[in-house]
């Protein structure tokens, strides 16, 4: 039996004496995507901070295992060196940081893939996000860039990191339609090499890149299983659900 790259064990998160996260299990795969989709409030992206380690997502019960050690207590810099990365939904600013200089403090393929310079693994994954790197490469990551361009710098240097399981805040969030069909296109090569995705979204189409789709409701995960299954369960069921407005999680 193949053991998973990720395994969530009965997953539990309180806060202020509210079960935000309640009893989530769940396994990724090595080279595998997995969605967890969900309305807003549903809890989503309180389960990527808590599988990343994050210190306010302490969990009350359960266990995370990774590459079959248990990582439960580890520390966000210990998760980050294991090889767990998280591109967040909303990037930070940084004064006065140029856009390289932030890609070159993120890359981690230099020891992988030497071969290549660091300034080919910048301009490729700046055009893979639909960025010209002549354009982009020398200005500085502060309030002049839009939340779009932001992301899409966000998310370059995530891949740059090259993490073994990639955790995937609302991808798209501030992204053109354009730039969202290339993030997908992105996402589905980062699987092909071997790596493991987990998308957090509450929308439909960008859960369809993914291998796996758990249904996140009130944070339990109602179901789990095939990307298309889960999609016409989410769009005949869930849409219409009144759950998707009775809720405060994250």
């Amino acid at each position: 039996m193949i053991q998973p790259l990720l395994q969530i064990e009965e997953l539990c998160l309180e806060s202020d004496g509210h079960r935000i996260l309640n009893s989530v299990s769940i396994s990724i795969n090595q080279g595998e995507v997995v969605a967890i989709l969900g309305h807003n409030g549903a809890g989503k992206s309180s389960l990527a901070y808590t599988i990343m380690g994050l210190t306010d997502y302490k969990p009350s019960n359960g266990r995370i295992f990774y590459q079959g050690k248990d990582i439960t207590t580890k520390m966000i810099d210990q998760r980050a060196k294991l090889g767990i990365g998280l591109a967040w939904q909303e990037p930070a600013r940084f004064e006065g940081v140029l856009v390289k200089e932030y890609l070159r403090i993120s890359d981690n393929e230099s020891a992988t893939n030497p071969e290549v310079t660091f300034e080919d693994r910048c301009t490729n994954y700046l055009k893979l996000v639909g960025l010209d790197p002549e354009r982009y490469l020398d200005r500085a990551l502060d309030e002049k860039l839009s939340g779009g361009e932001r992301k899409k710098i966000e998310l370059a240097a995530t891949f740059l990191r090259n993490p073994k399981l990639m955790l995937l805040d609302e991808p798209d969030s501030g992204i053109d339609a354009e730039g969202t069909t290339l993030v997908k296109g992105l996402i589905s090569q980062f699987a092909k090499s071997g790596n493991s995705a987990l998308i957090i979204t509450h929308q439909p189409y960008i859960a369809e890149v993914a291998d796996r789709v758990a249904i996140l409701c009130k944070g339990s995960i109602e179901r789990i299983g095939e990307a298309r299954e889960m999609l016409d369960y989410y769009y005949t069921i869930c849409q219409g659900c009144p759950n998707r407005f009775d809720s405060d999680l994250k």
